[in-house]
Order: structure tokens, then C-alpha cells, then sequence
């Protein structure tokens, strides 16, 4: 009987190079099934049937310079909460409210930030 675990995971990027490399280091954090979507939009409708573990969010999206909407819905529809990393270019743009349901990484950041982030207990 195999007793692993499916761990999800949503990236929300809009720069598909960003999206890529991010996806890359999701993997090998143990994520299996990973979603990448470069809208809000998008990222809506998929956050409902992916339930993921593990949220990656541009705070500034081409469709809206609200990324965190995107926290604020998983934060009301998916129990338990995900795990939420802001990885922006616009730290301070995001509301001090949202900011506390995660980490905060400011882009440009490394591989190793994103993975210590995604380790990380809090």
C-alpha cells in the first residue's frame, strides 16, 4: 500500500520565466501536483478544485495589482489555510492584514529563499 501523500501547490506568476523557475523548486520541495496560472482569473478558478497545501502569489498580476485577493479567498474557502508566500516586487503594496497569512519574499529572490520559505514552520 503506497502511503504518500499528494501535496498541491498554486503558483500565481505572470512571468512565465519566474512561473518556470518557481515551479522547478516547488517540485523539489515534494510537490506533486502544481498548478501555474498567470491571472487572477485563473487563479480563482482553480484555487476551489486544487485545494492547495502550499500558495505561491505575485502580489502584481497583469489583470490586477491585487494578487492578494487571492489569499483573502483561499483564506475564507479552503481549510485548512495553505501555506502563503508573496514573492513581489511591491513588499509594502500589500495590506499589513494580508501580509500576516504569510511570507513575505521580495522579487528578485533566489532559489534558496523561495525553498527556505517553503520549509519553513511559520
Amino acid at each position: 500500500m503506497n502511503n504518500h501523500k499528494v501535496k498541491s501547490a498554486l503558483i500565481v506568476e505572470d512571468d512565465a520565466l519566474i512561473a518556470m523557475a518557481t515551479e522547478e523548486v516547488v517540485r523539489s520541495e515534494g510537490f506533486d501536483r502544481i498548478e501555474v496560472c498567470s491571472s487572477a482569473k485563473a487563479a480563482v478558478e482553480c484555487l476551489a478544485s486544487l485545494a492547495p497545501q502550499l500558495l505561491v502569489l505575485d502580489a502584481g498580476l497583469a489583470d490586477r495589482d491585487d494578487g492578494w485577493l487571492i489569499a483573502e479567498l483561499a483564506r475564507e474557502t479552503i481549510s485548512p489555510l495553505p501555506k502563503m508566500l508573496f514573492v513581489t516586487g511591491s513588499p509594502d503594496a500589500i495590506p499589513p492584514e494580508i501580509a500576516k497569512l504569510g511570507i513575505i519574499l521580495a522579487k528578485p529572490c533566489s532559489d534558496d529563499q523561495l525553498r527556505q520559505a517553503i520549509r519553513s514552520k511559520t
